[in-house]
């Protein structure tokens, strides 16, 4: 602090210091204007390297591999608990507490913990200088300082200030991954859809070609017989029978017929042969789900997706990508214990987010069974940069600074983080979820089995249903028919009776 005094002869500028905090009220140095100097030899704003046991008060929640705590026998943890008489009573792990304990441990300084922040979790700042969650103790100078995969968020800078990036955060999805396709399509698996419609067309044209033909050759009294070989429904009838390799009466006196038939074998060879490759194909490696891996499949999937907070959103809030807006509007916030349960039921897409190095932060979404069956999105939704809040005024940001510019500097970033990962999370579920995201079962080959011929087994089922059916729907049909022609006679006879 700097007062300017005056007297006689000189001009001055008294400085003050906080700094050792034991003798914060005696005089720093006294700075002389007319010749420049000082009254002792000590800097104008002195450097600090020792807090003297200042607590720094921290607003912390459980969520690692960033930040994660542990009460513990009192004496044997790193940081004193807000409000308890007890020292040392809170074990601080993860990437980013571990640089607030060093900070501390640097600058001799006493780390205490306010822990009541695990259901606001993040929360939100607000104009009055009030909040919810961490960032909330911020705004309202409950606490000094807070981190938790904090991010450079323009909604709460005017309440607070950020330090130097600790490091990058992607933000992704954990979501069911892909299911064997059902057995009993096998048969039409060997081509997509569009492949089918196609296959289909040609037939079908074939078949109208076909009947086009043999009517004008009957019209134009071509054939001897003078009536059409083939109706529409025979001519289509026919084709289909060529496309299994089955045999067509052709009459080989016209020219037309030979042509139009042996292009029509030769385009149930070639594609009969395709079909035929591509279900050994199907019969030998299975099929599965088409994966959702990116954010635009996500929104137009069946999923619902979300997280227990809405700090996920602020950043792309704004964007005018339709994904984005699709994504944000969709966007469900449910408790942890609620999305842990539409997790099994694997209906919900977890949103979470990666650590610079990999580390996942799944947190209580889910467990080791749930990660057998969950997968990671190969493409984010987008990234940030994570960082540690402060109350707007906290004095100490450039210390702060220099050990999180040292961790970056030094490479010790990813010891850190590898060793978060070990403290505070179960390393199976995180290989788990690697593992799912990799082709399913190494694309390797499957024994036959009877499953294998349930899609013919399904089509001899529907066929025989469809067949038994149409059966007796002619029973009736022509029953109905019958019994009306011989009502119809029976009246013409009584008219016929009645003439007489």
């Amino acid at each position: 602090m700097f007062n300017k005094s005056y007297s006689e002869n000189d001009d001055w500028i008294d400085i003050w210091s906080a700094f050792p905090y034991a003798s914060y009220m005696n005089l720093y140095n006294r700075y002389f204007i007319s010749n420049q100097t000082y009254l002792n030899d000590k800097l104008a704003v002195p450097k600090m390297t020792d807090l003297d046991g200042m607590q720094v008060t921290g607003s912390f929640i459980h969520y690692p591999p960033y930040t994660a705590y542990y009460r513990v026998p009192p004496g044997t943890g790193n940081a004193n608990i807000f409000g308890s008489n007890e020292t040392k009573s809170v074990l601080l792990r993860g990437q980013e507490h571990t640089i607030l304990v060093e900070f501390c441990l640097k600058y001799n300084c006493t780390l205490v913990a306010r822990l009541e922040y695990d259901e606001e979790l993040w929360g939100e700042s607000f104009s009055n200088h009030t909040g919810l969650g961490i960032v909330g103790a911020l705004v309202m100078r409950d606490a000094n300082v807070s981190c938790a995969a904090l991010y450079l968020w323009d909604n709460t800078y005017e309440f607070t200030q950020y330090s130097a990036i600790i490091q990058r955060a992607t933000i992704t999805h954990v979501l069911p991954k892909p299911k064997p396709l059902p057995y009993w399509q096998t048969p039409i698996l060997p081509f997509p859809g569009y492949i089918w419609g196609y296959v289909l067309g040609a037939f079908l044209i074939g078949g109208i070609i076909l009947f086009f033909v043999d009517l004008t050759q009957a019209n134009f009294n071509i054939n001897e017989e003078n009536n059409a070989e083939y109706g529409l429904f025979d001519s289509i009838y026919a084709v289909f029978m060529m496309s299994i390799f089955q045999g067509v009466n052709i009459n080989i006196e016209f020219m037309s017929n030979i042509v139009l038939f042996t292009v029509l074998l030769i385009y149930a060879l070639v594609i009969g042969n395709l079909y035929a490759g591509g279900l050994a194909s199907v019969m030998t490696v299975t099929r599965y789900e088409e994966p959702i891996d990116s954010l635009e499949k996500l929104v137009e999937s069946n999923f619902m997706w979300g997280a227990p907070a809405w700090d996920w959103i602020f950043t792309i809030q704004q964007s005018e990508y339709p994904p984005f807006k699709k994504f944000i509007k969709n966007y469900i916030v449910k408790p942890i214990p609620d999305i842990h349960k539409l997790v099994k039921q694997q209906k919900f897409a977890v949103t979470l987010e990666t650590m610079q190095h990999g580390t996942l932060s799944y947190q209580a979404y889910m467990d080791k069974d749930d990660s057998k069956f969950l997968m990671m999105t190969k493409e984010p939704v987008y990234w940030q940069d994570s960082v540690f809040m402060t109350s707007k005024t906290w004095p100490f940001m450039e210390q702060l600074n220099r050990i999180v510019l040292m961790q970056q500097e030094s490479g010790i970033r990813y010891y850190l983080e590898q060793q978060a990962a070990v403290q505070t999370m179960d390393y199976d579920i995180q290989r788990n979820i690697e593992e799912n995201a990799k082709p399913p079962d190494g694309a390797e080959p499957v024994k036959l089995s009877i499953q294998h011929i349930l899609g013919a087994l399904f089509l001899l089922l529907f066929g025989s249903i469809a067949a038994t059916i149409s059966f007796f729907f002619e029973l009736f049909w022509y029953h109905k028919v019958e019994k009306s022609i011989l009502l119809k006679r029976a009246v013409n006879k009584w008219k016929k009776h009645v003439k007489k």
